[in-house]
């Protein structure tokens, strides 16, 4: 393993729920340190902006639902935008199964299968 092991990535964190973003920037600090960056966005307009400040952008982890009382995931159209531009892994990370799937065929690569767990993910990061 080289060097770039050891670079700093950074994370688009896309999740209006303030106690999803704040979990998992703490599991994501004890497992990687000041590896990981996390670049959090609660909004679709704060996420296209963080995208746009943040070119160097390493995974991005959407939600499926920023606004609540949605009942579809109102992330899709962010997601084929990204895509556009990103060519990095893009985890659909959702509590409901239904908005993963339509992430995916939206353009998210990788599912997780619980919303606090991304580890996989982000190993896969880590060692690419």
């Amino acid at each position: 393993m080289g060097p770039e092991i050891f670079m700093t990535k950074k994370i688009l964190l896309v999740d209006d729920a303030q106690i999803v973003q704040m979990t998992l920037k703490a599991l994501w600090a004890g497992q990687f340190g000041d590896k990981v960056q996390v670049i959090s966005a609660f909004s679709a307009e704060e996420a296209r902006e963080q995208f746009a400040r943040h070119r160097d952008i390493a995974l991005i982890v959407m939600d499926g639902q920023l606004k609540k009382g949605s009942e579809s995931p109102d992330t899709l159209e962010l997601v084929r935008e990204f895509r556009k531009a990103f060519s990095g892994p893009m985890v659909a990370n959702s509590m409901n199964d239904k908005y993963n799937n339509q992430l995916m065929e939206a353009g998210c690569d990788q599912v997780s299968a619980d919303k606090f767990n991304l580890s996989f993910a982000l190993y896969s990061l880590m060692l690419d």
